[in-house]
């Protein structure tokens, strides 16, 4: 297991994540974050998730809870135990999970296997908060069911919304005065309707279906398969692209 400092920058004095805009769901989370239950973030991949973690990070040390207390983990490259992650956690800040309260952010959590059985023992046994996303929404639906049924709250991250939209142009004034500006925003839900993934925001078309396929391929050979079992990926994938297109 590679060293969970790379992962925690949060853990200097005076360290912020850079990511000052937030969703809609931020809030959301927000109102929760106090709840003794599991919050599971799942979605499509690229509509923020991994930043909606960190801002909480920023959140939780902006209402004085210790840098230290907080850890975040993903699992993107390597998939350690749970119990690997806080150990170690232990060992480098010479903190006791049984003593302190601790808020344990899992990034990717399906990459992870029985990631629902081994959250249940420490959220069961200890004061420990934990949040933990991914893109396989059906599945972790599927694993929250089969192990953390009323243990977690869970929310569903969607693309960007028309008003999200607008903030992250930098146009919010146009949600408020809508009326004085009803061409303008014509012109920008034009724009909208096929950049609502926050890294496609000011992309050309080209750039977008390049985008867009890619998501498409990971979805249906990496996601759908952890759910479902699935023989002919490649049908699957020309159906949907004729659905998307009718």
């Amino acid at each position: 297991m590679n060293n969970i400092g790379k992962h925690n920058q949060h853990w200097k004095e005076d360290f912020f994540y850079q990511f000052p805009i937030t969703r809609d769901m931020f809030n959301k989370l927000i109102n929760n974050i106090k709840n003794r239950q599991i919050i599971t973030i799942s979605g499509l991949r690229r509509t923020g998730k991994t930043v909606l973690m960190k801002q909480l990070i920023n959140f939780l040390i902006k209402e004085k809870v210790k840098r230290d207390n907080i850890i975040y983990y993903s699992f993107d490259e390597e998939q350690p135990k749970i119990e690997e992650i806080i150990n170690e956690f232990e060992k480098i800040t010479n903190i006791d999970k049984a003593k302190t309260k601790i808020y344990v952010f899992l990034d990717e959590i399906q990459k992870l296997e029985d990631w629902q059985n081994q959250i249940k023992y420490y959220y069961d046994n200890f004061n420990i908060k934990f949040f933990v996303s991914g893109s396989s929404s059906l599945f972790i639906k599927k694993k929250v069911k089969e192990s953390l049924a009323g243990r977690s709250f869970d929310f569903y991250l969607q693309p960007l919304s028309f008003k999200e939209f607008l903030i992250f142009r930098k146009k919010e004034e146009l949600i408020k005065k809508n009326k004085l500006f009803e061409e303008e925003i014509k012109k920008e839900f034009s724009l909208f309707i096929k950049r609502q993934f926050i890294e496609l925001i000011d992309e050309n078309e080209e750039y977008i279906s390049e985008y867009i396929k890619s998501i498409m391929e990971k979805v249906i050979y990496i996601d759908i398969p952890k759910v479902f079992p699935i023989e002919h990926h490649d049908l699957l994938l020309r159906l949907i692209k004729i659905i998307a297109l009718s």
